[in-house]
């Protein structure tokens, strides 16, 4: 069964609707963009909640970094709202034994969005995690550490993703934020002129966080946390034991050119609250009213 309905445009929305559609039929291309913003809301959302901030100075106490108080609110609560403005409805929160993200959104509603929790009995890395929750995943997934600030295009990272064929794609900074964020801490992204990452390389263990962050020179793009996966990486974990995302699955994703960066533009907003400098800056930009408006 088919239904018609008749849609008057303004001037200027009727030709940008000519230019991009081209040669093709406007209906056929009206079709085709409903179609991708729906299957937004299609794709269940991951979010790894399980890393402590223990070493967060002056918190010295074993939360979870998702559960960090940003303006009072754990900085979690900014990024499911994120989630919901962007379609994306189905979220499955994955937290360790410790901690209280089940106490606080177990009961928690927010318009929109279809929550649930796993909680791992053991830690198992970020791919460990996945393991946990693969019966839940059917199709395109995105998955994101808890512990970021961000207002970044959502649904743009979607569409462009989609379109490319890759298994994987990787949000990564704007290289003019390089200077914003400490290289000890971050993973950086090697990409070529075509968008296909070459390299991650993860940061050094045991490294002296309390000294001043050194000056990445040249500047670097870094792993901004957020991933979109086709459900055949889920394949790539191992069955058993501890699995890291960064260092044992998107390697050898890499290896095979199917994974791709997304770069953020240069006025997005996206901070690390696990980085004690960035939690400060995270309180100060909210106070002050700096903290942009979702995107």
């Amino acid at each position: 069964m088919t239904h018609k309905y008749t849609i008057e445009f303004d001037e200027e929305t009727w030709k940008n609707l000519v230019e991009h559609a081209g040669r093709g039929n406007i209906k056929d291309y009206i079709i085709h963009l409903l179609d991708r913003e729906f299957a937004a809301g299609r794709i269940r959302a991951v979010v790894l909640c399980g890393g402590e901030a223990a070493d967060l100075y002056p918190t010295r106490i074993p939360i979870p970094k998702a559960m960090l108080p940003v303006n009072y609110r754990p900085v979690l609560e900014y990024l499911l709202e994120h989630l919901v403005h962007h379609g994306i409805s189905r979220v499955t929160l994955v937290s360790g034994r410790k901690g209280n993200v089940r106490d606080h959104f177990a009961p928690l509603s927010t318009p929109g969005l279809d929550i649930d929790i796993v909680t791992e009995p053991a830690p198992l890395g970020t791919g460990g995690a996945l393991r946990s929750v693969r019966h839940k995943v059917h199709g395109t997934f995105l998955v994101a550490n808890g512990d970021i600030l961000t207002n970044v295009d959502l649904s743009r990272l979607i569409r462009d993703h989609r379109a490319s064929g890759a298994l994987a794609t990787l949000l990564v900074t704007h290289p003019d934020h390089s200077d914003q964020h400490d290289p000890r801490r971050l993973g950086h992204v090697e990409v070529d002129a075509e968008g296909v990452v070459r390299a991650l390389v993860e940061p050094e263990e045991d490294v002296d966080l309390t000294k001043e962050p050194p000056v990445a020179d040249p500047p670097m793009q870094y792993n901004a946390g957020v991933y979109l996966f086709e459900p055949q990486v889920l394949d790539r974990i191992a069955e058993e034991g501890r699995v890291s995302l960064e260092t044992d699955v998107i390697p050898d994703l890499i290896k095979e050119g199917k994974v791709r960066a997304w770069t953020m533009d240069a006025s997005d907003y996206w901070l690390d609250v696990a980085d004690p400098r960035e939690f400060s800056r995270a309180w100060e930009d909210m106070l002050t009213g700096k903290f942009p408006a979702l995107a």
